[in-house]
C-alpha cells in the first residue's frame, strides 16, 4: 500500500502527464491543400533538365535529386571539363549534401522517370 505522499505525487505526476499530451494535442495543426496535378512549382524547365541533355552522351552523369544536375563532376577529367553541363552551368555545387544519410532524409519516396527510355 503507498503512503498518502507517494498516492500525492503519483496524482500530480498524472496531472502533469494529462496536462502535457493537452498541450501536444492543441499544438498539432492539420492543413489539407489541394494541388492540381498541371502545376509546376519549381524554377527549371521540367523539359529540359541536364538529364535530357546528357541521355546517351555520358555515361558518367549522376542526377543530384536536389537540382537536378549532375553530381559527378570531377575537373580533373578532361572529358568532364569539356561537358555541355559545365559549359551551361548545369554542374551541382553542393558536394557536402551528397552523402548517403544526407539524400534518404530528402528523398521520402522512390522517383520513376516516365521519360527515361532505356525499358
Amino acid at each position: 500500500m503507498a503512503t498518502v505522499e507517494q498516492q500525492r505525487m503519483m496524482k500530480g505526476y498524472v496531472e502533469r502527464e494529462e496536462m502535457r499530451l493537452q498541450y501536444e494535442q492543441e499544438k498539432l495543426k492539420e492543413v489539407s491543400i489541394k494541388a492540381n496535378k498541371r502545376d509546376v512549382y519549381s524554377k527549371e524547365d521540367m523539359l529540359n533538365l541536364p538529364r535530357h541533355q546528357m541521355y546517351a552522351k555520358c555515361t558518367d552523369f549522376v542526377e543530384c535529386p536536389i537540382d537536378y544536375k549532375c553530381r559527378n563532376f570531377n575537373s580533373s577529367y578532361m572529358k568532364c571539363q569539356n561537358c555541355e553541363l559545365h559549359k551551361t552551368d548545369s554542374i551541382c555545387m553542393k558536394p557536402h549534401i551528397h552523402t548517403e544519410k544526407a539524400l534518404n532524409m530528402m528523398i521520402s519516396r522512390e522517383r520513376i522517370d516516365l521519360d527515361d527510355e532505356r525499358h
